[in-house]
């Protein structure tokens, strides 16, 4: 039997290193893959977010077309009208603004062209601005706009003024992960019934 004075063998002292070290090995790669996660679930988020602000920033000027002027699967033009507060009379041509709002999908980018008229019956914009609702889509998935008629059929691209509702689809290529894609439809409210 041993003195217990003595200490570790060399042996004893290479195992528990070893030992050690695996323990260290398995701790480790469970931190990194936490801070993956993390960051896979932080990016998804992120897009999501970037997705709803931009398809919720869209819906609210389609969903008050009068009407929708002209429409494909990457481009969408609608004229919106409006009262300018203040204005008198009230009700009148003069009192009312009209806006022409063109959204259109280039590559990864989805941009909105406003061009305002006041009076509403103006044929030179008091108003034009272009801005970018939209960037770092996925290239490999290009349509961004589908159209329906009254009937809830596919639109047949005959007469924009048909249009009942649009699809808007945005979709956004994440890293390490398939891509987030997320559909909406939205209801054309001001639309001429067709009986």
């Amino acid at each position: 039997m041993r003195d217990r004075d003595d200490g570790f063998t060399l042996v004893e002292l290479l195992v528990g290193i070893s030992i050690l070290s695996l323990m260290s090995v398995f701790v480790m790669t469970g931190v990194v893959r936490s801070f993956a996660v993390t960051t896979q679930t932080s990016e998804r988020v992120e897009a999501l977010t970037s997705l709803q602000i931009a398809q919720e920033r869209m819906s609210r000027v389609i969903r008050g077309a009068d009407p929708v002027e002209a429409a494909s699967a990457t481009g969408l033009t609608v004229v919106t009208y409006e009262e300018v507060t203040g204005c008198t009379p009230v009700r009148s041509n003069a009192c009312t603004r009209r806006t022409r709002t063109v959204y259109t999908r280039a590559a990864d980018t989805v941009t909105q062209t406003v061009t305002t008229f006041v009076p509403a019956t103006a044929t030179v914009p008091t108003t034009t601005a272009t801005a970018t609702v939209i960037d770092d889509l996925d290239p490999a998935a290009p349509t961004t706009f589908r159209y329906f008629d009254r009937l809830g059929a596919a639109w047949d691209g005959v007469s924009a003024g048909d249009i009942r509702q649009v699809q808007i689809t945005l979709s956004h290529d994440l890293t390490d992960a398939p891509s987030l894609v997320l559909t909406t439809g939205v209801f054309v409210r001001n639309t001429r019934v067709v009986l």
